[in-house]
């Protein structure tokens, strides 16, 4: 009896100690009113398009002939997601071009959406191939490169604004 009493006690404090724990987390007040209506978002994967501008692709509208940008904009898209590459066999999807395109997509007014794939070529989550720079790391020297680059890709893309 007295060992079920210890549980029983116990069993009480511990609901008391996590309802407390639950309860303390709760906002006193509910969030104040800014005023301001969250724009949904309306997003398109545009990492192609540096690409197709290189190889004189252009874009219409109402048979009109018009920079991607400016199509994307007149259809209520604003914000324009970007894949990034490790370290890509072409131009395509590396830092320069992606920040080059980053800044163009601002400059227009998109929001930008940076898709970091830690991989040389396209990457999901069924097909993750490491980075060639990467092939021979060990388990921490990768964790470490991973932060490294993580950190530099940011870091230049701050600096950009």
């Amino acid at each position: 009896m007295e060992n079920w009493s210890k549980r029983s006690i116990f069993s009480v404090l511990f609901i008391i100690g996590i309802a407390s724990i639950i309860l303390g987390a709760c906002k006193k007040s509910a969030p104040k009113d800014t005023g301001t209506i969250n724009e949904p978002i309306r997003a398109m994967d545009l990492s192609f398009a540096p690409l197709m501008e290189s190889y004189g692709v252009s874009y219409k509208d109402n048979n009109k002939i018009m920079p991607l940008l400016q199509i994307c904009k007149n259809h209520g898209i604003n914000t324009i997601r970007i894949r990034l590459w490790h370290s890509p066999i072409s131009y395509s999807s590396s830092l320069n071009e992606v920040l080059s395109f980053a800044k163009q997509c601002k400059t227009a007014g998109f929001k930008f959406y940076l898709d970091l794939h830690y991989s040389d070529t396209w990457a999901d989550p069924g097909k993750q191939t490491l980075p060639s720079a990467w092939q021979s790391c060990t388990r921490l020297s990768l964790l470490d490169s991973v932060s490294q680059y993580t950190e530099n890709v940011l870091l230049q893309f701050k600096s950009q604004n």
